[in-house]
C-alpha cells in the first residue's frame, strides 16, 4: 500500500480465473503486518469474469474500503467478503454503470456514495449482499419488478434518489418507502410497490405511475404532469400533498391509464395534509344517472377544519 495505507489502480481491475476461493482479496496474516485500515482506489472498471472476488479474507484489516470510479461489469465469478467492515463503494462524484448478467453476489457489502449516480440497467443487486444508499444518491433502473431483490441488509436513506426508465412495465421495489426526488421515465408504466414519500420532486418524464393500494406523498408539487403522464389513482391508495393552504395544488390524476381526471384544490382554513383519488366506482346512490358523471373522487383531510374549494375536470365520456 501507499502513503496513508492506500492503494490505487489507475486501469481496469481484472477477475478471471478457474480458481473459486481466494481469487483476490485483502487479507492480513497474523501479526505480519501492522495495517489495520486499508483503501484500494480502481480507477477504471471492476470486470469480474470467473474466479472470486474477495473486500477481504479476514477481520485483521478492521477497516477496509474498495472505491470504484468507473464501472462495475459482472459476468460471472463470486462477488464475497469474510468481514462485515469491508465496504465496497460506488464511489465517483457522477454516473457509473452496474451491469450483471451472470454470477453470485454473496457477502459483499455494496454502498452507493451520496454524489454517484448507478445506471443499474435491467440489473439487480440481487443474491444476499447488503446494499447502502446513501442521501444524494441516485439509482437508475430499468428493472422490472426488483432491482433491489437481495435478502441481506437493506439502509435505503430517504434523502437518496430513484429514476424507473424501463421499456417494460415496472413496479417500484417495496423497500423503496421514502426518496428524495422520484422520477418515472416509462411509457410502459411503473406501479408504486408500497406507500411511499417524496420530499423533493417527483417528475413524469414519460408515462403514468400506478398507486394501486398504496398512498404516495409529497412535499412539492409534481413536475411534468399532462394527459399523457399522470397518476392513476385506481384503488385505494391517495395523492396527498402536505400543507396544503390557500395557494392552489393541482392533483394529477386519473381513475384509469387512459382517463385524466385532474383536480385543483384551495384550502381557505386550517393547513392540512389532502389525500385525493378518482374512481368510477361510485359508492352513493345517484337519483338519475343519464344526468351525473361517472367519477368520484375522494378527498381527505388531516384536520376537521380545512375549508376546500375544489375544481373538477373530466371528459366527455364520464358524463352520463
Amino acid at each position: 500500500a501507499g502513503p496513508n495505507n492506500v492503494l490505487t489502480f489507475n486501469g481496469n481491475f481484472n477477475v478471471n480465473s478457474s480458481i473459486n476461493t481466494n481469487q483476490i482479496c485483502a487479507h492480513r496474516s497474523g501479526s505480519a503486518s501492522t495495517v489495520t485500515n486499508l483503501t484500494v482506489n480502481i480507477m477504471g472498471n471492476l470486470n469480474i469474469t470467473n474466479g472470486s472476488f474477495y473486500l477481504t479474507r479476514n477481520t485483521g484489516i478492521a477497516t477496509m474500503n474498495w472505491n470504484l470510479y468507473g464501472n462495475l461489469n459482472m459476468t460471472g465469478g463470486v462477488f464475497n467478503s469474510s468481514h462485515t467492515a469491508a465496504l465496497f463503494h460506488f464511489a465517483k462524484s457522477g454516473s457509473q454503470t452496474y451491469t450483471k448478467t451472470a454470477g453470485t453476489l454473496t457477502a459483499a457489502n455494496i454502498v452507493i456514495d451520496s454524489l454517484s449516480t448507478v445506471d443499474a440497467g435491467t440489473s439487480a443487486f440481487d443474491g444476499t449482499a447488503t446494499i447502502n444508499i446513501k442521501s444524494g444518491a441516485t439509482l437508475v433502473t430499468a428493472h422490472a419488478t426488483n432491482a433491489i431483490s437481495t435478502t441481506g441488509t437493506k439502509t435505503l436513506s430517504a434523502g437518496a434518489s430513484y429514476v424507473f426508465n424501463g421499456a417494460t412495465a415496472q413496479t417500484i421495489p417495496s423497500v423503496i418507502v421514502a426518496a428524495n426526488n422520484l422520477t418515472i421515465n416509462n411509457t410502459s408504466g411503473v406501479t408504486l410497490g408500497a406507500a411511499t414519500a417524496v420530499t423533493g420532486t417527483l417528475t413524469l418524464s414519460s408515462g403514468k405511475l400506478s398507486l394501486g393500494n398504496n398512498t404516495l406523498t409529497l412535499s412539492n408539487a409534481v413536475s411534468g404532469s399532462s394527459s399523457s403522464n399522470y397518476i392513476v389513482t385506481g384503488g385505494t391508495g391517495l395523492l396527498k400533498f402536505l400543507s396544503v393552504g390557500s395557494t392552489a395544488v393541482t392533483y394529477p390524476i386519473g381513475n384509469t391509464s387512459s382517463n385524466y381526471t385532474p383536480i385543483s384544490l384551495t384550502n381557505n382554513g386550517t393547513t392540512s395534509d389532502i389525500g385525493v383519488s378518482a374512481s368510477s366506482t361510485i359508492t352513493n346512490a345517484i337519483l338519475n344517472p343519464a344526468k351525473a358523471l361517472a367519477l368520484q373522487w375522494t378527498v381527505n383531510s388531516s384536520v376537521a377544519s380545512s375549508n376546500v374549494n375544489a375544481t373538477f375536470n373530466w371528459n366527455a365520456g364520464d358524463q352520463g
